[in-house]
């Protein structure tokens, strides 16, 4: 079993890989941005910013309920 402090380090911190994630769904919805046209490269772009940010999110919202789940340890 995990002791108080290492769960409480672990709760809120961001791990290197999901920084990357979310950088480059920055960086391809600045691509979006500066790409004034309604066009195709557009249409690629939304959706693979879509599917990235659906991974994301899943991901994070797993943590959070494991988090939630190991709460009973940190009362």
């Amino acid at each position: 079993m995990k002791e108080k402090d290492e769960l409480m380090k672990s709760q809120g911190k961001l791990t290197v890989s999901e920084k990357e994630d979310v950088k480059w769904i920055i960086e391809e919805l600045q691509k979006f941005i500066e790409n004034e046209s309604v066009d195709e490269l557009g249409l690629i772009l939304l959706e693979n910013i879509n599917s990235s940010l659906d991974t994301v999110k899943r991901n994070y919202t797993q943590r959070v309920l494991s988090i939630l789940k190991q709460n009973h340890m940190l009362d």
